[in-house]
């Protein structure tokens, strides 16, 4: 019976089928990584949390961020102004096209950058808060810095006046 359901294929393909089942579980956390994780939220209150974003941040399931006190412990303290006042636009229906970038608090208290969206929905009849998170993506002569890539962009958020980068001819960079 065993060897029935042995795949024997050329090209390093999978010889059986729980090497198959590895290699989907493996595929499928790949996929889920890279997915953005939703989040909704009332005032301070997290109503509904998808396996995405748990995983983002660290999380074993959902349940993990549902029983948090705040949305905003999810917030690193530097952060917490520009939150309140997004949340705040968005509770009351204004809606951006841009993507934020902006930082989280992981389960394990590290703190890491991510792309946002936020959308203004109806849950349940009363009015509440769509947040869609993705990993920000280091441009591409940045991939084996990340550490020093999230430093710079640390040092630039954190500045309070605009950042111009010139080229050797002193002329602007895109």
């Amino acid at each position: 019976m065993e060897d029935e359901m042995e795949t024997v294929t050329a090209g390093g393909a999978p010889d059986s089928v729980e090497s198959t089942i590895a290699s989907a579980r493996r595929y499928r956390d790949k996929v889920l990584a890279d997915l953005p994780g939703l989040i909704i939220h009332r005032g301070d209150h997290i109503v509904h949390c998808n396996e995405g974003l748990a995983r983002l941040l660290g999380y074993q399931a959902p349940d993990d961020v549902l029983v948090l006190p705040s949305v905003l412990d999810l917030v690193p303290e530097d952060a917490l102004v520009a939150e309140r006042s997004a949340y705040a636009e968005c509770l009351a229906g204004v809606t951006r096209s841009d993507l934020r970038r902006t930082k989280r608090r992981r389960a394990d208290r590290s703190v890491q950058w991510f792309d946002q969206l936020l959308e203004p929905i109806d849950w349940g009849g009363e009015p509440a808060v769509l947040e869609m998170l993705a990993r920000v993506r280091p441009p591409a002569g940045f991939t084996e810095m990340p550490e020093q890539w999230q430093l710079l962009q640390a040092a630039i958020d954190a500045m309070p006046n605009g950042v111009l980068m010139l080229a050797g001819d002193l002329c602007m960079e895109g």
